[in-house]
C-alpha cells in the first residue's frame, strides 16, 4: 500500500511528552500509508532516546514509517521542519508538534479527503489543553461527524495561521518554506501555502489536541511579537501573483496588522513595547508599497492608516506620498 501522507515533527527538549505523543500517533495514523519524520534539533535531553524506546515498545503494532533526520546544532523549528519537507516524497504533508496530541480520528477522517486528491490544503479544528491530558472527542462511542465546512485561500484570517492544523498536497509547497531565525514562523508559512493553493476543504473534526505553555513565546509577547507582523506581511506578499482575491487579501492583511499593533502595545516594559514598534516599521513599509503597487483601495489604506498612528512615524505609500496625506 502505497504512503499518503508524511507527519512531520520537530524534537527539543520534549522529554516530558513526547512517549504521550507516540501513543497517539499509534492509535491515529497506525497505517502503512503514513510516514513520520521525526527531526531532532540537536535536543539536550533525553526526548529522542524515550521516543526511540516507546516506539521499539511497541515494534509488533507500528505500522507507520519512521525516519529520523539530526541537525548538527540547535537551528529552531523552521529548520527542522524545512529540513524534512526536502524529504517528503508523499502525495501530502502536515505538522505535528512533539507536545500536543493526535485524536483517534485524525486518519479516519483524513484519508478519504487525501484519496480524491483535489484538495491542495485539508483544514481541521483543534482544541487546546494544558497540564491535564485532555479528553479525546472521537473513538469509540463518538464516532466523528466527516462534515465539510467552506474554506478558501482567505480562510487563515478566520481559522488562524497554524501550520498543524491543515495537511498540504506537497506539490503545493515546492516553494514554500519556513522562515528561519524568526518566531512566529508559521504564520508566513501558512499566509503563503495558502496564497498559491487553487482548492481547499474544512473538516469540522477536531483532529488534534494542542499543548499551550504559560510561558511560551506565543502566550508572553515581547519585542519579539513583532515576528508575527514580519511573517504575516512576508507571507502574504511571498504568495500574492498567485491569488485570485488579491484586493480583498489586502484588505484583510492590512486590517490583520492593526489587530496586531494594538496587541503589541500591551506589552511590557516600556522598552520592549518601544523596540516592537520600531520592529514593525520595516514590514509595514512593505505593506504601504504593496498597497499603492496593487491599488487596494480606500479601506485597505485607512487601515495601514491606523497602523502608522499606532506607530508613530509616516510610511511612504509609493511615488513619494505619504500615507498620512491621502
Amino acid at each position: 500500500m502505497a504512503a499518503l501522507l508524511t507527519l512531520i515533527c520537530p524534537v527539543y527538549k520534549a522529554g516530558e511528552h513526547i512517549v504521550a505523543l507516540i501513543d497517539s500517533l499509534i492509535a491515529a495514523v497506525n497505517s502503512e500509508q503514513v510516514k513520520l519524520i521525526f527531526v531532532d534539533d540537536a535536543s539536550p535531553d533525553d526526548s529522542v532516546a524515550r521516543a526511540q524506546a516507546r516506539l521499539a515498545e511497541r515494534a509488533d503494532v507500528v505500522r507507520f514509517g519512521v525516519e529520523w533526520c539530526m541537525q548538527p546544532v540547535n537551528q529552531g523549528v523552521a529548520a527542522a521542519r524545512n529540513m524534512a519537507l526536502d524529504r517528503v516524497s508523499t502525495p501530502y504533508v502536515g505538522m505535528v508538534d512533539s507536545d500536543d496530541l493526535l485524536d483517534p480520528a485524525y486518519l479516519t477522517v483524513l484519508r478519504p479527503l487525501m484519496l480524491q486528491r483535489r484538495w491542495d490544503i485539508i483544514e481541521f479544528g483543534f482544541r487546546e489543553f494544558s497540564a491535564a491530558k485532555p479528553a479525546l472527542l472521537s473513538g469509540p462511542g463518538a464516532p466523528p461527524s466527516g462534515r465539510l465546512l467552506p474554506s478558501s485561500q482567505l480562510n487563515p484570517f478566520e481559522t488562524g495561521f497554524f501550520s498543524w492544523s491543515r495537511v498540504y498536497a506537497t506539490p503545493l509547497l515546492a516553494a514554500v518554506r519556513y522562515p528561519r531565525g524568526t518566531v512566529y514562523e508559521d504564520v508566513h508559512f501558512v499566509a503563503e501555502a495558502f496564497a498559491r493553493s487553487t482548492r481547499s476543504v474544512r473538516t469540522s473534526d477536531v483532529l488534534l489536541h494542542y499543548r499551550r505553555h504559560p510561558n511560551s513565546i506565543t502566550a508572553t509577547r515581547d519585542r519579539r511579537y513583532a515576528d508575527h507582523l514580519r511573517n504575516l506581511v512576508g507571507g502574504v506578499l511571498a504568495g500574492l501573483s498567485h491569488h485570485r482575491q488579491q484586493q480583498r487579501l489586502l484588505h484583510l492583511l492590512a486590517r490583520r496588522c492593526v489587530r496586531v499593533l494594538l496587541k503589541g502595545l500591551r506589552i511590557k516594559p516600556a522598552d520592549e513595547r518601544r523596540a516592537f514598534l520600531a520592529a514593525c516599521h520595516a514590514p509595514l513599509q512593505q505593506l504601504a508599497g504593496a498597497l499603492r503597487t496593487e491599488r487596494a483601495g480606500w479601506r485597505a489604506m485607512a487601515w495601514l492608516w491606523v497602523c502608522q498612528r499606532i506607530v508613530g512615524s509616516p510610511l511612504a505609500s509609493g511615488g513619494g506620498q505619504q500615507v498620512g496625506s491621502l
